[in-house]
């Protein structure tokens, strides 16, 4: 069968799925109806099998995808003794070798699966466990002897894992969606997620758009006493220091091994998997490596646009072509991305990111008759300094440090247009709003014309030390730029790439994300990774012998969707939408700027399409999920 890798009899019980639960505070106890309801929201992430653990303290649910059915793969899952309880979400791809030095141990297990292996091993090593995983993860361990639950969330934040309480409990979920199902709770919309949303078009740290609603971080684990409180501690964090002394010919062989054992960890699977394929050198990389190592063809997949000016799809050709895969196209339309924005955002739970989330759900959804697991290329830009906005930071930086402070002054002061009028200011930030400002979707001035934020203005201050886990950071500024794009904009991606293949009930692996290649990457100096005005120039080279010099070193496109064509078409329904008299009485949104933006829309202004974007996200999500009128 294509596209069928490695099929071993592993007896690996992959979960991937939804989980959720309540600890219950003040004696409330737990009321099953609620946490069955909140399970079965999330049937989207599993819709083959279901479970649930009470007891007069916790509750446990869980959705399963079957991507092995086993028996032992029904969670929630205890240890011998019903001392330890276990919901999970992810994929240990080190398990086996975790499982026999707790055999040697003296540990038994009744399962093969890697669930079982994350019981044992906090029983013998205690929290400290959670550093020897290597994989992606969100689970929850109710400890009955301390009577603590235990919420941990892998290093990268490659799966979601939300919490939330009121005066009746402590509740946790794969989703925000499930938060809706608890007793009491009445979303209200969160200012902070508001402001961060509007600048970036992503809300990033611990807050979401919902109050009360909040996200452990990436790296972090907590614990929660049957009192309340809790205690949150991180166990893993970059670490740029010290570089690599190896030379450069060597930094480049090592990466390319350890992406291969990556990518090779991923390819274990008794399910047909495949590759989504935008014909970059990311998606091509993977699909190289998986070629090499199997040894049937990689199935391929492809998505392109209606019109066809922007689309990818000839250099995902050449790629298929050249490792002879089994390649799959497919196209989205005005039509379809219209009607498919309002399920999406539910889906999402918060305001889409990006145009890109449609057709990656497209992509997902067909993709699911050939592939449940799909291989992708999230990561890379992040790590290897991919972006054109990296390549401005790093050198605009260099400049500003040999320019001395009155000649800042001066050309600060000189009157420019607009564009490099912006450029200009950034001379006289901190390094902080510095490297914020290359994120920016909506300027401060802007932002306080749409919503008044008079009483969180300085919700920005000091972000980066303090919520994102950076403080005492060491690193060049390119490493301390990149870390604060993977703790922020790489976060959101990930949720991106989570919930838009859940909602087609696929799993997506990401090799450019294991944290072994991530640690090796950090100790790359910045001369590695930027070459002139070239970014990921390691990765380039270390494809060389892999890839076509076409694909390596071709002008990046980012995926675009051409959301602005599509815009302009007449009745557009998105435009009637935030025109509409139920946006004038009921949005928090302030409707003349609204109003102005579609002018400037309509007359060709730049940028405009963007802050449409924005705003209609914010409205259809209002729309779906906060009360008429909050």
């Amino acid at each position: 069968m294509p596209g069928a890798f490695n099929s071993l009899d592993t007896g690996r019980s992959f979960i991937m799925c939804g989980i959720c639960g309540k600890l219950s505070l003040n004696g409330t106890g737990i009321d099953k109806e609620e946490l069955i309801a909140m399970r079965d929201i999330l049937v989207h992430r599993g819709p083959d099998d279901e479970g649930i653990y009470i007891d007069e303290k916790v509750g446990l649910g869980h959705r399963r995808l079957s991507i092995i059915d086993l028996a032992g793969s029904k969670q929630p899952l205890t240890n011998e003794d019903g001392t330890l309880w276990i919901v999970y979400n992810g994929e240990i791809y080190n398990y086996q070798e975790l499982r026999k030095t707790l055999v040697n141990a003296g540990h038994q297990f009744r399962t093969k699966g890697d669930t079982e292996v994350i019981v044992h091993l906090y029983e013998e090593y205690g929290l400290k466990f959670i550093e020897r995983l290597r994989g992606m993860f969100a689970f929850a361990l109710w400890d009955k002897k301390q009577q603590k639950l235990i919420l941990v969330r892998d290093r990268l934040g490659i799966k979601p894992l939300y919490y939330y309480s009121n005066n009746r409990g402590f509740y946790f979920a794969s989703e925000i969606k499930a938060f809706l199902k608890c007793d009491g709770m009445q979303p209200e919309l969160d200012e902070i997620g508001l402001r961060r949303y509007l600048k970036y078009r992503f809300v990033y740290g611990e807050r979401t758009m919902f109050k009360g609603v909040n996200e452990i971080p990436p790296g972090f684990y907590m614990e929660i006493s049957i009192n309340g409180q809790i205690k949150k501690t991180q166990y893993w964090n970059m670490d740029f220091s010290p570089k690599d002394n190896l030379r450069f010919h060597e930094l480049s062989e090592k990466l390319l091994t350890t992406l291969e054992s990556s990518v090779k960890m991923r390819m274990i699977s008794d399910v047909p998997i495949g590759s989504f394929l935008s014909g970059g050198i990311d998606s091509s990389a993977i699909t190289g490596l998986m070629a090499r190592n199997s040894s049937s063809p990689v199935r391929t997949f492809s998505i392109g646009f209606i019109p066809e000016e922007l689309n990818e799809l000839q250099y995902a050709r050449i790629v298929s072509n050249h490792f002879n895969s089994v390649h799959d196209e497919y196209y989205l339309g005005a039509e379809d991305f219209f009607s498919l924005m309002r399920k999406l955002i539910w889906h999402h739970d918060e305001p889409l990111m990006f145009p890109a989330c449609i057709p990656l759900y497209i992509l997902s959804k067909n993709s699911k008759q050939n592939a449940t697991v799909i291989l992708s290329g999230e990561g890379s830009d992040e790590l290897f300094a991919g972006y054109m906005s990296n390549i401005k930071a790093y050198w605009l930086n260099r400049f500003m440090h040999v320019i001395p402070d009155p000649v800042k002054k001066l050309l600060m002061g000189i009157p420019l247009n607009t564009k490099y009028k912006e450029v200009m200011k950034k001379i006289g930030y901190s390094e902080e709003d510095f490297i914020k400002s290359f994120f920016t979707t909506y300027r401060d001035d802007m932002i306080s014309r749409i919503y008044d934020f008079s009483r969180h203005q300085g919700d920005e201050e000091g972000v980066i030390e303090n919520e994102l886990g950076m403080n005492d950071m060491e690193g060049t500024f390119l490493d301390r730029f990149l870390a604060f794009q993977m703790k922020t904009y790489l976060v959101a991606l990930l949720m991106k790439q989570d919930k838009m293949s859940m909602a087609a009930s696929i799993e997506t692996r990401v090799p450019f994300l294991d944290h072994k290649l991530v640690e090796l990457a950090c100790r790359f100096p910045d001369s590695a990774k930027v070459k002139y005005t070239q970014g990921k120039y390691i990765l380039k080279k270390a494809c060389e012998s892999l890839l076509p010099n076409s694909i390596i070193y071709r002008k990046k496109m980012g995926f675009p969707v051409p959301i602005e064509k599509w815009f302009k078409v007449k009745d557009n329904p998105f435009i009637a939408l935030l025109t509409d008299d139920e946006v004038k009485r009921n949005s928090f949104l302030n409707y003349n700027f609204i109003r102005e933006t579609i002018d400037k829309f309509n007359k060709g202004a730049p940028d405009s399409i963007r802050h449409i974007w924005v705003l209609l996200n914010i409205e259809m999500w209002r729309q779906q999920f906060l009360s008429t009128g909050s």
